[in-house]
């Protein structure tokens, strides 16, 4: 048995790039036993980590320091499932991937950061697939992967707010 067979997919892991501890995986994170904890993505300030979780409710999204510690669950809809977070460069924001069930055509949303209310808003077109949407540097401005129901996946972008989708690449 390996520890991944005990514990699942509940741990992550940081690897220096420089030193004498480059390449070494290092534990930083622990949820409990198979909860699964994915997709961790650096705050602009490199102070916290925000991730996806399956430990209740669902897939939800979490927040946590950045040596692990002070885990919190920042959305809290059990009836969604939830990918893909990412920062604004201000903090004032997360936007991430929206699911309303297994299989379901996944919609781009945005909450404005705080663990004290969870209040999200959809973005862009209700007939367009959206996905793993990321801010800009300036914040003005998210690249995301869309597609046409029966087509081709390309990259879109529109303004933070929603408005102005234009397709990138066509493929």
């Amino acid at each position: 048995d390996s520890i991944y067979d005990f514990l699942g997919n509940n741990s992550m892991f940081f690897f220096p790039t420089e030193g004498p501890d480059a390449g070494k995986a290092f534990r930083f994170a622990v949820g409990p036993v198979q909860a699964e904890m994915t997709g961790p993505v650096w705050s602009p300030d490199g102070k916290r980590l925000i991730f996806i979780s399956s430990r209740r409710a669902g897939q939800q999204i979490w927040v946590m320091d950045s040596d692990g510690k002070n885990q919190v669950q920042f959305s809290n809809n059990p009836s969604l499932l939830f990918s893909r977070a990412s920062w604004s460069p201000d903090l004032a924001n997360v936007v991430f991937t929206q699911l309303v069930g297994v299989g379901a055509i996944p919609r781009v949303a945005l909450a404005p950061f705080s663990l004290d209310r969870f209040d999200p808003y959809r973005l862009g077109q209700e007939s367009l697939p959206m996905r793993d949407a990321v801010f800009s540097p300036d914040g003005y401005w998210l690249a995301f992967e869309g597609w046409e129901v029966g087509g081709s996946h390309n990259i879109y972008v529109m303004s933070a707010t929603g408005a102005g989708i234009t397709i990138v690449t066509t493929s």
